[in-house]
């Protein structure tokens, strides 16, 4: 339970996301605001997060890549890979906002993230 950091990937694993307080969910990285991850997937309903597994982007310092294993039912989970990327435009300048499209994400970190999840269960 809670945040596993790996310091040389800049990376960390959080279990039972739905459970933990803000402070337990935020990603803390040299240079940038604090990320505070969601505890719910929000759509038409609420469904708890069960675990988050994310990595800092080797080519983007600015940018976090996010796998989100979702519980949709009583035996029921799905993955969400999602990011977030410190704003440019003014209105969220210098702060962190959610990626509304498809990532590109490095081949190594895509298969660092990968081996992350499989280390962790997630897959």
């Amino acid at each position: 339970m809670g945040l596993y950091q790996h310091k040389m990937l800049r990376s960390g694993f959080l279990k039972d996301v739905h459970t933990l307080s803000k402070e337990k969910r935020t990603i803390h990285l040299p240079s940038l605001p604090p990320l505070k991850l969601n505890r719910f997937y929000q759509n038409n309903l609420n469904r708890p997060i069960l675990s988050s597994l994310w990595i800092q982007q080797s080519t983007k310092k600015d940018k976090v890549i996010v796998l989100d294993e979702i519980k949709l039912g009583k035996k029921r989970t799905e993955l969400r890979l999602r990011y977030h990327i410190i704003g440019d435009k003014p209105r969220m300048k210098g702060k962190w906002t959610f990626g509304q499209f498809a990532t590109l994400i490095p081949q190594n970190d895509f298969r660092k993230l990968i081996s992350l999840a499989k280390k962790y269960d997630m897959i």
